[in-house]
């Protein structure tokens, strides 16, 4: 239980030196941040499984892609959260981004990255 503590601590003051540093960096130094223009789709197709321990899913166009959250009205921050790690997107950029995906469900559902949702239905 500590332990989970603990890291859950030490990653949250990681996560604020990190931004910090970034804000540092490029805001008030006024350093240089290129930024790239990542291939993110602005429509995807994912197949998903609900389990007891949460919902799987896959994109169908984007190969090894695999994300996971415990809710399926969480799916699309996960994918977004994937997306980045996937296109492994700096964390100064990636926290500037908004997300705005169409995400096609096989169910047909449609959701979108911006947490948005359009004839969503949940089982």
């Amino acid at each position: 239980m500590f332990q989970y503590f603990f890291y859950t601590i030490k990653n949250a003051i990681s996560d604020l030196i990190l931004d910090i540093t970034d804000i540092v960096k490029y805001e008030l130094l006024g350093m240089e941040f290129k930024i790239i223009d990542y291939p993110i789709p602005k429509d995807i197709e994912l197949k998903y499984s609900i389990r007891p321990d949460g919902v799987y899913a896959i994109a169908k166009d984007i190969p090894g892609l695999m994300f996971s959250s415990k809710r399926l009205e969480d799916l699309p921050e996960a994918f977004f959260d994937a997306l980045l790690v996937y296109y492994d997107i700096p964390r100064y950029q990636a926290n500037k981004m908004k997300p705005n995906t169409k995400i096609t469900l096989h169910t047909g559902e449609i959701l979108y990255a911006s947490g948005e949702k359009e004839n969503l239905k949940f089982a």
